[in-house]
C-alpha cells in the first residue's frame, strides 16, 4: 500500500513560512485574533451576569432561562462544524472575516430583541459566528506564526478570555451602580417594584 506523500510545493511553502522572521504582519494577525477572543469572552460573560435580569424582564421559567443561556452554545456547535468546510473551500481569512461580521450583526440584533423568541434566535446566530471564529482563528495563528513564537502567542491569546470576563464584570458593575435609581422598565415605578 503506497504511503501518502506531501507535495514538494506544500512542504516548501511551510518551510519558507518557518524561515521568515517574526514581523509586524504576525503581530497584526495576533492582535486581530486576540481582540476577537476578548470580545467573544465579554459577550459570554455579559450574558452570564445579566441572565437573572433577562429572566425577570421576560418572566421566564428556569427551563426557558436555560434555553436562552444555551442558545449561543448551540450556535457555536453549528458554526464550528461549518467553519472547517467553509475554510477549506473559501480560505481561512474570508471565513474569519465573515464570522466577525455575522457575530457583530447578531450582537446588535440581540440588543433589539423585544421577545424571548427573538433573543434566542439572535443568540443562536451570534453563536454560529462565534463558533466559526474559534477554530479558524486558532488555525490562522498556528499556520502563519513561526514555531518559535507560536506557543507563546497562543497562550497569550487564550489569556484574553479571562480578561474579557473581568472587563464584562467591571463594566456591568459600574453600569448597574449608575442605573440603581432608575425606574423599572416594565411599570415605570421606582425600584424595587412588584413586577
Amino acid at each position: 500500500m503506497p504511503t501518502p506523500t506531501t507535495s514538494p510545493t506544500r512542504s516548501n511553502a511551510a518551510a519558507r513560512l518557518e524561515r521568515l522572521p517574526f514581523s509586524g504582519y504576525h503581530k497584526l494577525i495576533f492582535v486581530i485574533v486576540a481582540i476577537a477572543f476578548f470580545f467573544d469572552s465579554v459577550d459570554l460573560a455579559t450574558m452570564t451576569f445579566i441572565l437573572g435580569s433577562i429572566k425577570q424582564e421576560f418572566g421566564l421559567s428556569t427551563a426557558m432561562t436555560g434555553v436562552v443561556a444555551s442558545a449561543s452554545f448551540f450556535g457555536m456547535v453549528v458554526g464550528a462544524a461549518l467553519a472547517g468546510l467553509l475554510a477549506d473551500r473559501f480560505g481561512r481569512r474570508p471565513v474569519f472575516q465573515w464570522s466577525m461580521v455575522l457575530w457583530g450583526i447578531a450582537s446588535y440584533l440581540c440588543s433589539t430583541a423585544q421577545s424571548v423568541d427573538a433573543l434566542i434566535a439572535w443568540r443562536v446566530l451570534l453563536g454560529i459566528g462565534m463558533g466559526m471564529e474559534f477554530p479558524v482563528a486558532q488555525t490562522l495563528l498556528s499556520e502563519f506564526v513561526p514555531t518559535a513564537n507560536r506557543g507563546r502567542l497562543i497562550a497569550l491569546m487564550d489569556g484574553f478570555w479571562p480578561l474579557g470576563f473581568i472587563t464584562a464584570g467591571l463594566s456591568l458593575t459600574s453600569c448597574c451602580r449608575s442605573s440603581a435609581g432608575a425606574p423599572c422598565s416594565r411599570c415605570s415605578r421606582s425600584r424595587p417594584c412588584s413586577c
